[in-house]
């Protein structure tokens, strides 16, 4: 009975390996079905590099103020019996901004004029009609309004960076969407030993009626231009074991569907060398030129040479320097 069962085995185990069993070595349907796996496409937006202007600045607050202002005083106290100004009014000089009366019980005197020391603005009359003026009090103040400056401090680990000359876009919060160039016309030769600071005077390039003083400004002091740089949205730089680099589509490897929309391409990483960086813009020296469409939607998860698909292609940065 044993010798029966172990014929019977190695029947079963030369019948599995004969010309028609459906083992490996004989092409069975295994084999045929054995397939490359599937390479994987990444979905990225992509934007186009722009050669053009950038800025590095800094960020300062500081107020309009008048460049000169004058209090006018009367030669004799009194009464005040006429202002035929008001705040607001321009007068020229010599113009009689207020009359007072010296007059004393028993002692009857002509109003004396109170004339204004210089062409202006009034922007102050402290007194009204009737008051009785006092030795040394001023009867108002006249500033020239149309010669404003704005005035500011710079944190001293930043004053190197501020030159007399240097540019500077001011924007009001009364008008947020304005921009007016302005320049450094003084700096203090000496820092506030309290809040380590110098002061800094700016005046703007040209009068604007909307500019009053008393104004708060927003100032950026621009302390180094650009005008020809290749530039990106900040984001688009990968950094990974202390190198940069981004992901550029490559040029004719990109496929078309059936109504001619290009989506599908390949992508090179290349190494970049970066500058100024700021309000989510980063300067390319070298590695990258104006009109390279790169990667800066999905990069993270890329490597060289990978399959990409276009789902999303975002405006170039403008050519001009944005200042937030």
């Amino acid at each position: 009975m044993k010798k029966l069962f172990v014929l019977l085995g190695a029947g079963l185990i030369l019948a599995g390996c004969g010309p028609f069993g459906g083992g490996p070595g004989n092409g069975g349907e295994g084999a045929a079905n054995a397939q490359e796996p599937e390479e994987t496409v990444f979905p990225v937006g992509v934007s186009t590099a722009v050669r053009g202007e950038m800025f590095d600045y800094l960020r300062v607050n500081g107020d309009v103020e008048t460049s000169s202002a004058v209090d006018v005083f009367a030669e004799t106290v009194g009464e005040i019996t006429a202002i035929p100004v008001r705040i607001g009014q321009r007068v020229e000089r010599n113009q009689v901004v207020a009359e007072v009366d010296p007059s004393r019980p028993g002692q009857r005197f002509a109003p004396s004029p109170v004339r204004a020391p210089i062409s202006g603005t009034i922007v102050s009359l402290p007194l009204q009609v009737g008051a009785r003026l006092a030795q040394g009090q001023a009867v108002a103040r006249i500033a020239t309004t149309s010669d404003l400056q704005i005035r500011t401090h710079i944190p001293e680990r930043y004053i190197g960076r501020v030159t007399l000359g240097g540019r500077a876009i001011v924007s009001l919060s009364a008008y947020p969407e304005a921009r007016l160039n302005a320049r450094v016309t003084e700096t203090s030769p000496v820092l506030d030993p309290q809040s380590r600071t110098m002061e800094v005077t700016l005046r703007l390039e040209r009068a604007d009626t909307r500019v009053r003083p008393g104004m708060f400004a927003q100032v950026r002091l621009i302390t180094q231009e650009k005008n020809d740089t290749v530039k990106l949205p900040a984001n688009a730089v990968v950094r990974r074991f202390d190198q940069d680099f981004v992901f550029v589509v490559l040029n004719g490897t990109q496929g078309a569907d059936a109504n001619g929309n290009s989506s599908e391409a390949r992508v090179e990483r290349r190494p970049v060398t970066t500058g100024i960086e700021i309000d989510e813009t980063v300067e390319i020296l070298e590695g990258l030129s104006g009109g390279e469409v790169v990667v800066v939607q999905g990069q993270n998860l890329l490597d060289d040479s990978a399959r990409v698909n276009i789902v999303t292609e975002l405006d170039p940065l403008t050519r001009e320097a944005s200042v937030r």
